[in-house]
Formats: structure tokens, sequence, C-alpha cells
């Protein structure tokens, strides 16, 4: 019989957002360690390359603790709770914070709306758009993301920005866009400070290592890989490999797409590449066939999988066939598609 294994993926850990660059949204410490206590005894820690192993077969159920983005929150507060809970894990990297001293997108979008608020982001973005690229703008198709619903919960005007911001847009028109806003917002120099206080140093992610952490790549800039061609997906990840590989001392890596999104390059590329496995969109149990490709491993997002009141683990996602967890309410939330996306 094969194993129930469930992937459920987390971001920032951390007791609060404060100073000056915040989040909206992150998950606490207590809980985290309390969503660990839940799994332990019923569930075996693996990290994503020994999910891939020969002994997946058989065994205890199995679950796959991830991490996105490369969050200092990983090395300050969730690997002691790792360590206290015996649990293994795996955290995916981008590159461009330590090769190019820039912020991912992802997290200059959340600081500005933490700060703005979504109405004053959305105001100060346009604005700016209008100064620096009046007349210029021709939106990209959807067509990569093969009809999923974004943002279904959203009034339109917040919908609209919002894949803008992330989707529709180029890159080369978002990326100056929001550098001009978060430089008038936060001040000259406060990207290097916002690098330093949300990112691990390269000798952090080193000590993860030396924990018996997994280290992954979530490419080089966090773009979502299918929107690229071929030879733009296979560079976003080979500089990320590379970068990585020179510290954890691997031959072979996993990945972790962005967004989730991938497509027929995506996968031609990492295997091209020679990375080990590939995370995408799918939010399920990982299934023998899965595991025989490889490169479209489904996980959960972290709020998929524990109550947001109680922090009980949600049977649906859990149960087949653990019993101490089977009593477990089940969330009828439909779940967001990535816990920090905006």
């Amino acid at each position: 019989m094969s194993r129930h294994i469930v992937s459920v993926n987390y971001h920032f850990v951390r007791p609060e957002s404060s100073g000056r660059f915040r989040l909206r949204a992150h998950e606490k410490p207590d809980r985290f360690d309390a969503q660990l206590s839940a799994l332990d005894g019923d569930f075996e820690y693996l990290s994503c390359r020994d999910v891939l192993g020969p002994d997946r077969t058989n065994g205890d159920p199995c679950a796959v603790i991830t991490f996105d983005d490369g969050a200092r929150d990983v090395y300050e507060h969730a690997l002691p709770i790792l360590r206290r809970h015996d649990a293994k894990a795996t955290v995916f990297v981008c590159s461009k914070p330590y090769l190019d001293g820039r912020l991912l997108q992802i997290q200059k979008v959340e600081f500005l709306m933490s700060r703005l608020g979504i109405e004053g982001f959305r105001t100060a973005f346009y604005e700016e758009l209008g100064r620096q690229f009046l007349d210029q703008i021709e939106r990209e198709s959807l067509e990569f993301s093969g009809g999923y619903q974004f943002y279904r919960y959203d009034e339109e005007p917040i919908r609209r920005f919002k894949l803008d911001l992330n989707y529709q847009l180029p890159y080369a028109i978002v990326e100056p866009v929001l550098d001009a806003v978060f430089e008038a917002v936060f001040g000259p120099g406060a990207e290097a400070e916002a690098i330093r206080e949300t990112y691990m140093s390269v000798d952090e992610l080193k000590r993860l290592v030396e924990a018996g952490v997994e280290i992954g790549t979530h490419t080089h800039s966090h773009r979502v890989l299918s929107r690229l061609d071929f030879l733009e997906q296979k560079r976003e990840m080979e500089t990320s490999a590379a970068f990585l590989k020179e510290i954890v001392g691997e031959s072979q890596i996993c990945v972790a797409y962005p967004f989730g999104f991938q497509n027929d390059d995506t996968v031609q590329a990492a295997r091209e590449l020679d990375l080990f496995a590939g995370y995408a969109l799918e939010r399920r149990p990982i299934t023998d066939a899965d595991l025989e490709g490889r490169f479209a491993l489904p996980r959960y997002d972290v709020n998929d999988c524990f109550d947001r009141t109680t922090n009980e683990p949600v049977a649906s996602v859990f149960s087949s066939p653990p019993t101490s967890i089977s009593s477990s309410k089940n969330s009828s939330k439909e779940p967001s598609k990535k816990g920090s996306d905006t």
C-alpha cells in the first residue's frame, strides 16, 4: 500500500509583524509548534528528497514541511521548533536578494500593501504607472493559468490591480514602477535594509544545511515561469541552482515553482538542469504517479491544513488512514492559492 504523503508549505513564521517592513499575514511560532505536535507520532517527517526515495511505498504516513522565499524567520523561529520535534524540512530559496541585492517583487508588494493599505497602494501604483509608461502598456494573456480563478473573493477593481501586479503587466513595467513607489514610501536605501531584515544570510543558509534542513531553489527572481519562454525559464532556475549548490554541496536540488505554475518548458528545463523534483500548483496529497513524474508534485498551503480558529488539523487533508487526528474538524473554507500571494 502506498504511503499517505502530505506536503505543507509555509512562508513567514514570526511572533508578530513589526518594524518598518510589516506583513499582513504570517504563521506564529506557537501555532507552528502546535501544528507539529498534532502530527507527531502519526506522521514521519521527510524532506522533499526523502519522499522520492526507495522506501516511499510502505511505513507511516509522512509530512513534508516546506518553506518558500528564504525568509529569515525560518532560521530564527522555525528551526528551533523543527529541532524540538525532530522534524525535517525543505526550504526553497530565491537567489535575487543575494546576487542582485534586490527584494523579491512579492515582498516589495507585501510591504507596500501593509504600509499604504490596498486602496492607497493601488492609487500610488497607477499614478506612477501613468508617469512612467503612459500609453505604453500592453497586458499579457492569462492563458498560461489554464483557467485558474484568480482572486475570486476580491471586488473587481482590486482583482484587476492584483492581476496587473502579479500576472498581466510585463515585468519590465512593474519592476520600475514598484521601485519608484517603494523608494517614495520607505526612502532611499530602504531596499538594502529590507533585504537584511527579510532574508537569511548565506551563513544562516549554511547553518540550516548543517542542521539537516534541505535547501532547494525557488528560482532566481520569483517570476511566474509559465509566463516566460524556455530560455528565460531555464535561466531563472539555473542561476539560482548554481548559487545554492555552492552552499548546500549537493549535485542535485529540488525546485518549487513560484506561484505554482509550470508548463512543458518548465519541466524540460528542470530536467536539462538535472534538478531532482519540482513542486507545482495542485493542493492534494502526493500520489505514486506524482512521485514517478517528479516535476509536478502537489502541496498544500498551511491555511488549507489547520483550522485558522482552533489550529486543529483538517481531517480531509491528513486522514487516510491516521486515526488520532480523524476527529479533527473538516474546514469548508475554499483555500487561497498561496499564503503570501497578494
